[in-house]
């Protein structure tokens, strides 16, 4: 066993070098190969038994530790030997014989002292690995492992430059889902103050303008693969969109615009968000222009600055104009484009379509989509990379008195935890909740092919939302070779009648009016907590005739539009055709023949079935609870309204069942199974109904997954009050196993400060001193005074 490092987790190495071994073999050959930011700073120690303490032979051999880190200042050596003077400073040392002799009891062995160590930071700029090495007592010396894997003991200023630009990206970009998983690690603020953020911005200005920048892939990290091809410039941008600093973002890259083009895309952005879509506009055409107008090799610019050009012009209102855009966008991708903008492109053009009505020519552009996306796994652009030494993560840890929390892995524990809870089979394992990943999660890796499967999900439930789901399916067989068709029997190409949801025939009659289109919220008007029937059951002015036939309850289970194949339709479809398929809807026709629908289309039109299903099913349940009420069945022997009496949101509905045969055979709802509900109907646009099953959920019990969805909801709605008190309760229960900690996960602060965008600092203050009954979480007020400091976005409003 080793002497712990106070709020220092390490991994305790079985074979002595293990952990810089394995980083020289497996991951840095790799890296000098494929590219990318590369992984976690790795920090290997060497500890020796203290002489005078008795030791045997093997205590007295060294030890080997490490753990890794993110986001440390590297921009010298200076900087590295100040943490690892740190880490010598806060050995645990045992303060009498009895805590000695305890120590030894419990295992850990006899007391150790570093002797020195190693801190390992990749540059992805020149694809090496940054050293220093240090020793106790001594001093430090720092070398580079070039991409050859050879040792060069000069380290130029611009080689400490890249290293910690490269080691703030990473940081910037971590994913807490995956860095849940690497138990020893610390986390760094890697911009903790504006001093350090223009430093870093002076840098990242300077290795664009070096061209070093285009070295760089995101292929095989640990963090998100990026859809623009500019990843770091990308991650630069999100970083002060989410941080609501957008002005920011526009002037740093303003400065790059004449010596890479690309910094368009990441100029346009910000622009987007704060509202100008006229400037983005007037940027992007320009850009546009000139991008056609280049060599062959400026296509994946013309496609990515196209895309961002059709959508900004749709922000505008401009919806000919934006189907321009978006088709010479889609042309200039091609139809075998490689490139992750290429798919982005086709996507815009099926999302612009289905803007200007045109249903049956966006669900066409889906098909004909490059598939290239199709490749791209999931997950394979998160892995960690070391993956083929994963014994790294696997050994015995220290465990030290007081180790740092970090607010991002904390919460994502809880969200996995609160996750994994076992409720209502259908609920658990509705298909679109396993293949898109969950709202609220900016930093989440996921696939290139993961974000098109859930945009193209939002496209068919905006297509079903206008037309109705009977209406959907005629259009479907309309487009598509259906497996009727195929088979030649003559049967319904529109979809077998199977009724999926139960209720008696009168009630039936009543629901005609149940929609399953996306609600407009209207922030004006608060949710309350007993809904009345309207809001269950639609209104006769919203009938199913005047929604295009939504109401018609989901009883036409979608047929199959071909026989399930083992490979793509494109794979084996003569690429002849397949490219005039494509060149028809990108003049906005419609192919001259009905094609074969792919199987991820059809994969993710069977999982929006389903989730339409499950909703009709509760809106239904629902129903029969309301005309039980009204019935009197709701009343108590005191004429009292019994879910008045038990809770104030409906959960009282959810936890006892009821007398009348239909309501009887719902299964009762347990607090994960609101979660889910409220989950599906974000996904289904149901903002309401969404904001109805957190509430429901939270009241069972707490719930971080809920409250912090609430607050987003929240959020959107510009609601002060309700957004600050969803924040508070989540940090409350993020902090209650271990205590108040002072930390808050990103997403937290992110909420916060995108409520303040939007209402201002002041109106967010009002709130505060208003509710006297109850004091906020002081973090909460930690925040607002960043807030400040950074000057976010309504910080003087």
């Amino acid at each position: 066993m080793t002497t712990p490092i106070s709020h220092t987790r390490e991994f305790l190495e079985e074979r002595f070098g293990e952990a810089i071994n394995a980083r020289e073999q497996g991951v840095l050959p790799h890296l000098a190969e494929c590219g990318g930011f590369g992984p976690p700073d790795l920090c290997w120690i060497r500890k020796a038994a203290v002489v005078g303490t008795g030791d045997d032979d093997a205590d007295a051999d060294p030890q080997g530790c490490y753990h890794f880190v993110l986001g440390l200042e590297v921009s010298s050596e200076a900087c590295i030997a100040a943490y690892f003077a740190n880490l010598v400073a806060n050995v645990e040392t045992p303060r009498s014989l009895i805590a000695l002799v305890a120590r030894i009891a419990r295992g850990r062995g006899a007391r150790r002292r570093i002797q020195g160590g190693i801190y390992c930071c990749y540059d992805a700029f020149s694809r090496s690995d940054v050293r220093c090495e240090l020793t106790v007592p001594g001093g430090s010396q720092s070398y580079v492992i070039n991409r050859d894997g050879q040792r060069e003991d000069d380290v130029s200023q611009e080689v400490w430059r890249g290293a910690w630009v490269s080691a703030v990206i990473r940081a910037l970009r971590a994913d807490p889902t995956v860095l849940v998983d690497i138990y020893c690690l610390r986390r760094f603020d890697p911009l903790p103050t504006p001093a350090v953020e223009a430093n870093f911005l002076a840098f990242a200005r300077d290795l664009y303008l070096q061209g070093g920048v285009a070295m760089l892939t995101t292929k095989n990290t640990i963090m998100l693969d990026e859809d623009e091809g500019d990843a770091m410039g990308a991650t630069i941008a999100r970083y002060f969109i989410l941080e609501q600093r957008n002005v920011v973002a526009v002037g740093f890259f303003s400065q790059l615009l004449t010596s890479v083009p690309f910094t368009v895309v990441n100029i346009a952005t910000p622009l987007l968000v704060m509202g100008n879509a006229s400037g983005a506009v007037g940027l992007l055409s320009a850009a546009f222009r000139s991008a056609k107008a280049g060599p062959q090799s400026a296509s994946v610019l013309a496609a990515a600055v196209g895309a961002m050009l059709a959508v900004a012009l749709a922000e505008s209102g401009d919806l000919p104009a934006s189907c321009g855009a978006a088709q010479e966008a889609a042309a200039a991708a091609g139809v075998d484009g490689d490139a992750p903008c290429a798919s982005l492109a086709w996507m815009t053009l099926a999302d612009v379509y289905s803007r200007n009505g045109s249903h049956a020519l966006a669900l066409a552009t889906l098909n004909n989509m490059p598939l290239y996306f199709l490749e791209t796994e999931q997950g394979q652009d998160g892995t960690f990379p070391i993956s083929t030494h994963s014994f790294l993560l696997e050994r015995t840890c220290s465990e030290p008195g007081g180790a740092t929390v970090d607010p991002d892995t904390e919460a994502e524990s809880r969200l996995r935890e609160e996750a994994n809870v076992s409720g209502h089979e259908r609920l658990e394992n509705l298909t679109a909740s396993v293949m898109f990943p969950p709202k609220g999660r900016p930093w989440q890796a996921t696939s290139i092919g993961e974000r098109l499967r859930a945009r193209t999900y939002e496209t068919l439930v905006e297509i079903v939302d206008t037309l109705g789901w009977d209406v959907f399916l005629e259009l479907r067989a309309e487009v598509f070779i259906m497996r009727a068709e195929l088979d030649g029997d003559g049967g319904d190409v529109h979809g077998e009648t199977e009724p999926d949801v139960h209720v008696q025939a009168e009630c039936d009659a009543r629901l005609t009016g149940i929609d399953t289109g996306t609600q407009t919220t209207h922030p004006e008007t608060r949710v309350d907590s007993d809904d009345d029937d309207d809001s269950l059951a639609g209104s006769d002015e919203e009938t199913g005739a005047n929604r295009g036939g939504a109401s018609a309850g989901i009883h036409s289970e979608p047929a199959r539009t071909r026989h399930v194949d083992s490979e793509p339709k494109g794979a084996s479809e003569d690429a002849h055709e397949r490219r005039d398929a494509a060149a028809h809807v990108v003049h906005g026709e419609l192919p001259a023949n009905k094609q074969l629908c792919n199987v991820w289309l059809d994969e993710v039109i069977d999982a929006l079935y389903e989730d339409l299903s499950e909703y009709m099913e509760w809106r239904l349940t629902d129903f029969e609870h309301h005309l039980h009420r009204e019935q009197g069945g709701g009343r108590s022997e005191d004429g009292s309204d019994r879910d008045e009496d038990e809770d104030a949101d409906g959960a009282g509905a959810a936890r006892r069942g009821y007398d009348d045969d239909a309501l009887a055979r719902a299964p009762k709802m347990s607090q994960v199974d609101w979660l889910r509900r409220g989950q599906l109907c974000e996904r289904l646009g149901r903002v309401e109904d969404a904001e109805r099953a957190y509430r429901v959920c939270v009241h069972e019990d707490a719930n971080y997954t809920a409250w912090t969805s609430l607050a987003r909801i929240y959020v959107g709605f510009g609601w002060t009050e309700e957004a600050l008190n969803s924040l508070h309760y989540a940090i409350e229960v993020l902090e209650a196993p271990r205590g108040k900690h002072g930390k808050v996960p990103r997403v937290v602060q992110h909420m916060l400060r995108a409520i303040v965008a939007k209402v201002g600092l002041q109106a967010v203050r009002e709130v505060q001193l208003k509710d006297c009954r109850k004091d906020f979480h002081p973090a909460i007020n930690t925040l607002l005074h960043d807030i400040v400091r950074w000057k976010v976005l309504g910080w003087d409003r």
